[in-house]
């Protein structure tokens, strides 16, 4: 018999976690406890087949006027996808979410964007979601490469740009302290002020911090020049992955390449903890085809790595309320200039 129930304890659901082929700290129970902080709900599944543990599965519950969803963030997480264990997965949340009024259910996976993965979701109900909600293509960089391979692999430009970092006098601080979430969150403001998107609330920055802090699961790293912070970083460190989640810049000072020489500092010291892969998140899905981060996919791209698309957020309607999301999603989409790749 294969069923899904509520986990509630930390060291079973972690240990699952940390099992997996790809280890997302989004998954992690302190990225739920992060959601709790910030007054969001928040439930963890597991999909058993006779009392052994097959899958889990974090959900945030997302409440909005125009319709609240259940959200599972870069889930589910399964030792192997069966149509059986998927099944059973969103069966659960269907009926969970018709019973507490939620308009839809939205998955992103981490998995490959490919027609049978595709043809797995539809088989279920699923549709597009009219927008994306997490990073979809994404940039990764091997580690079990030397430090001089993964140098070597870089674009030039990049190579020389760490270097005259290093001899323009900018010091990398890595940190957890309050202070230097603070110093990020300034420079964050100014790069809202250039780039004009749609932030995090600097809640979220902090509440992030203290609680990844916690198991050493996350650091800070402020660049200094001349006694005064212009870039900053939060890097992840979860399980074998490490992961470039938040940056920053400052408004001055910007032909000091320091971002660059973050990254660098960050990829040495996820080798160090023994990830085996350097996550660069999101990047635009063609880089010959114009996109609203096609500035910054130039520069993640420019530290060598591969690009590993992912299948596109899938919904599971549950009620005429969707309809309504998904009109505004649409036009949101349509309007900043996002599009996204079909499953091959």
């Amino acid at each position: 018999m294969i069923e899904a129930k509520e986990i509630t304890k930390k060291e079973t659901f972690e240990a699952f976690n940390l099992s997996a082929k790809n280890q997302l700290f989004l998954q992690s129970w302190n990225y739920g406890e992060l959601c709790k902080g910030l007054s969001e709900k928040v439930f963890r599944l597991g999909v058993y087949e006779e009392n052994r543990l097959v899958g889990i599965a974090q959900i945030i519950v997302v409440e909005a006027k125009r319709g609240s969803h259940f959200f599972c963030p870069y889930g589910p997480v399964f030792n192997e996808w069966k149509s059986e264990y998927f099944s059973t997965f969103i069966d659960y949340l269907k009926k969970r979410g018709e019973n507490e009024s939620i308009a839809f259910v939205r998955v992103s996976p981490f998995i490959k964007n490919t027609i049978k993965n595709d043809t797995l979701f539809k088989d279920q109900g699923a549709v597009d979601a009219p927008m994306h909600a997490l990073a979809e293509t994404t940039w990764l960089v091997d580690l079990t490469q030397s430090e001089e391979e993964i140098m070597e692999g870089m674009r030039k430009t990049n190579r020389n740009l760490i270097r005259r970092a290093v001899k323009e006098g900018v010091v990398v601080e890595k940190s957890t302290d309050d202070s230097a979430v603070e110093e990020f969150i300034a420079l964050h403001k100014q790069t809202k002020l250039k780039h004009d998107f749609t932030p995090y609330p600097d809640s979220f920055f902090r509440e992030q911090v203290k609680q990844f802090r916690r198991e050493s699961e996350v650091l800070v790293y402020n660049a200094r020049y001349q006694d005064t912070v212009i870039s900053s970083a939060i890097i992840m460190y979860y399980g074998k992955m490490a992961a470039y989640h938040h940056g920053a810049n400052s408004l001055e000072h910007q032909k000091i390449p320091s971002s660059y020489l973050i990254q660098w500092e960050a990829m040495q010291e996820a080798k160090k903890r023994g990830c085996t892969v350097y996550n660069f998140w999101g990047v635009s899905p063609d880089k010959d085809r114009p996109h609203p981060i096609s500035g910054v996919s130039h520069f993640k791209r420019g530290f060598g790595g591969y690009q590993y698309d992912l299948l596109h957020a899938q919904d599971f309607p549950l009620g005429i309320k969707y309809r309504l999301n998904w009109i505004v999603e649409t036009m949101r989409r349509r309007k900043r200039g996002y599009y996204f790749k079909k499953p091959e």
